[in-house]
């Protein structure tokens, strides 16, 4: 007589310990969703049929949820977007031709050149934009790249023709810059391959710059692509999300969880396969640290510590290789720290731009007394 497990399409085979963890009601940082305990990061596997498994990540996940019986107790991020404006940008970016590119702002003051995740958009940074103790000294501006939110393929170009690597990303983001002709030079802020980009902007554009924050990078990442992310027997609009969704702290608010989920649901198809390849294979440190001076803008590093896909330990390897950079923890927050819950990663946020300002502050002192 066969067993269940033999009928199964795919088994999921954890040990007893990565069990208890995985459905605590509570569960501990790096421990709250199943693809932080399978191979490579543990030593769980999948057995059957793994493209099935893909193709029904959210109902392991759903299952997962309800043999915890849990629910956030935070309160969703009140989001007010009366303030914040919408418009086009005509940037020139070498490969890709003329970009018209949508931004949103928000505030007045030092501008922060804000910049979403990997196959994402402004909407992300809604909440920030709606945060008083940020608009009201910041100017705080987002855009969503070429083939990405409301931003177009690029006139010529073929819905499949996108392709993301160091030198595009980096002219895009320096094209942007001289776009919108600022006032004052701006502090670039990201997360997961964001926070990987803005280093390589202080590195590669430092006089476009004024400082860096960088959430969830490290000094390379490994594991994140996957053929699941492109393959046509997988819904992109269930799979993707579900691919992200686990990586952010369950003590977010679960609207604001399911909002990033909302957004990853939206992307066009591989559009965030190729966000990821430029994250997995081209962003490595070693390829641009010979570039770091005594000049370069003064870079923060911000790890959430939920994120199994770049634990602090990773930041920290990161932050060894910058000179003069510093590394803060956030015992709150996971993957998406600025979208799934942004009145606390305010705070962190508030803390790294104080410190980027007296930093600058110091070193225009240092030259004014040569």
């Amino acid at each position: 007589m066969p067993t269940a497990a033999s009928q199964a399409v795919f088994t999921i085979m954890l040990d007893a310990d990565d069990w208890r963890f995985l459905l605590s009601a509570s569960p501990a940082p790096r421990t709250q969703h199943v693809l932080a305990f399978l191979a490579p990061r543990g030593t769980g596997e999948v057995l059957g049929d793994r493209e099935a498994f893909a193709q029904h990540l959210h109902l392991v996940r759903r299952v997962i949820e309800l043999i915890r019986s849990s629910t956030s107790a935070s309160q969703p991020t009140p989001v007010a977007l009366d303030e914040v404006v919408g418009r086009y940008l005509a940037v020139e970016v070498a490969g890709w031709g003329t970009c018209s590119i949508y931004y949103e702002t928000a505030g007045r003051g030092t501008p922060l050149l804000l910049l979403a995740t990997a196959g994402s958009d402004t909407r992300q940074y809604h909440g920030l934009m709606s945060d008083p103790a940020l608009t009201s000294r910041f100017q705080l501006i987002a855009f969503d790249l070429p083939w990405h939110g409301k931003s177009n393929p690029p006139g010529g170009k073929r819905n499949t023709d996108y392709v993301l690597n160091s030198q595009t990303y980096t002219d895009c983001i320096a094209g942007v810059i001289r776009a919108l002709n600022l006032p004052e030079v701006p502090v670039i802020v990201g997360a997961s391959m964001a926070g990987a980009v803005v280093v390589e902007m202080v590195a590669r554009h430092p006089h476009l710059v004024r400082g860096a924050v960088s959430s969830q990078a490290g000094p390379r990442v490994a594991n994140r692509h996957t053929p699941w992310l492109r393959n046509p027997k997988v819904n992109q609009t269930l799979h993707v999300p579900e691919w992200t969704y686990g990586l952010m702290s369950p003590e977010s608010p679960k609207e604001d969880r399911d909002r990033v989920w909302w957004g990853y649901s939206q992307g066009g198809f591989s559009v965030y396969e190729r966000d990821i390849a430029y994250y997995s294979t081209c962003w490595d440190i070693t390829k641009v640290e010979h570039m770091f001076t005594q000049n370069t803008p003064p870079v923060v590093l911000l790890s959430g510590v939920y994120d199994y896909s770049v634990p602090p330990d990773a930041t920290r390897e990161l932050a060894a290789r910058i000179p003069g950079s510093v590394v803060r923890e956030m015992p709150e927050l996971g993957h998406f720290p600025h979208a799934e819950n942004a009145p606390v990663f305010a705070t962190h946020l508030l803390w790294a731009l104080d410190y980027i300002q007296t930093r600058v502050n110091s070193t225009q002192v240092n030259e004014a007394m040569l």
